[in-house]
Formats: structure tokens, C-alpha cells, sequence
């Protein structure tokens, strides 16, 4: 949720119908334990700096749009001030910087799984494993789930056609 739409829920629970009144109370306080935020922070604002780490390129993008969502921004080229190779510093509220960490950690955790999934898909394509020896024990659910996911993904896979330097033989 965007800081505005807390500020709308804070007003309806207290002035609005009584049953409408409540359940914006129970949304409202769901949403403050999880963002760690007060009702303070949503009244008078404090803006300060953050910090957000990242440890790729492709992580400092997904930080970017996470970012640009949260403040309700096209770009951020000239918002976030570098201060070194791996992270920014921002001017945000509390909850916007609540926001900014749930999503960012979301969203990195499965950009994480989908790379993991994505290398073993290209790997099952491209058949770059030894031969097998003797008789694999029963898969777990655990790794049938994972082979569904990796299943899926290398469906949009192409080969990699290989050219050998030297001929077969």
C-alpha cells in the first residue's frame, strides 16, 4: 500500500460507518504490525534516509522498479543517491521504506529460485550431466515439485547448438 491509502484508511476508521469503521481498524492494524509503522508515521510523516543493498545488476534492477512503485515514480534515474557500488541511500517515510524492503525481498528470493530453476532447466536441455551409474533412489515430493517447476521453464528453451573445434571420432 502506497502511504496515501493508509492515510485514507486511518480516516475511515475513525469516521466512518461503524461496521466500515471496524474492518479499516483491522486492515489498518494488520498493516502497521506488518510494515513495523505507527499511526504517528502515517499523521505527520518523517522523511529520512535509507539504506537498500543489492549484490547484482539485475538485483539493483528489481530494487529500481520496486522503488518506482513504492514512490509513485516513471524513474528514479536521479532519486537514489549511490553512495557506494552495492546500495542506495533514499529520502522516504517509514512506510515507504517498509514497503520498498517487503517487496524488494520478495521479489529477489523468487528472481533467486527462478535462476536456480532456469540453470537446471538449461542444463536437463542441453544434456550437460555425466552418465548415469546404477539406480537413483526414489525422488522426495521436495524434488518432484522442483522438476515440475524446471519443466516449465525449459519448455521456452532453445538448444544451444554446439560446434565442435575438432571432429568426432
Amino acid at each position: 500500500m502506497t502511504y496515501p491509502k493508509l492515510q485514507k484508511l486511518l480516516e475511515l476508521s475513525r469516521r466512518g460507518e461503524p461496521g466500515e469503521a471496524d474492518q479499516a481498524r483491522r486492515i489498518l492494524d494488520q498493516l502497521l504490525k506488518k510494515l513495523n509503522i505507527t499511526e504517528a508515521d502515517i499523521e505527520s510523516p518523517v522523511v529520512r534516509k535509507y539504506k537498500f543493498r543489492f549484490k547484482t545488476s539485475q538485483e539493483r534492477d528489481i530494487l529500481v522498479q520496486v522503488i518506482c512503485m513504492v514512490i509513485g515514480k516513471s524513474s528514479v534515474a536521479h532519486y537514489p543517491k549511490r553512495v557506494g557500488r552495492k546500495e542506495f541511500v533514499l529520502d522516504l517515510t517509514a512506510s515507504q521504506a517498509a514497503e520498498v524492503s517487503t517487496f524488494y525481498e520478495q521479489y529477489v528470493r523468487a528472481w533467486r529460485q527462478l535462476l536456480q530453476d532456469t540453470l537446471v532447466a538449461f542444463v536437463s536441455t542441453n544434456r550437460i550431466y555425466p552418465p548415469r551409474e546404477g539406480e537413483a533412489p526414489a525422488p522426495t515430493q521436495e524434488q518432484l515439485d522442483e522438476w515440475a517447476r524446471v519443466s516449465r521453464i525449459a519448455k521456452h528453451l532453445d538448444v544451444v547448438p554446439i560446434r565442435r573445434g575438432l571432429p568426432n571420432g
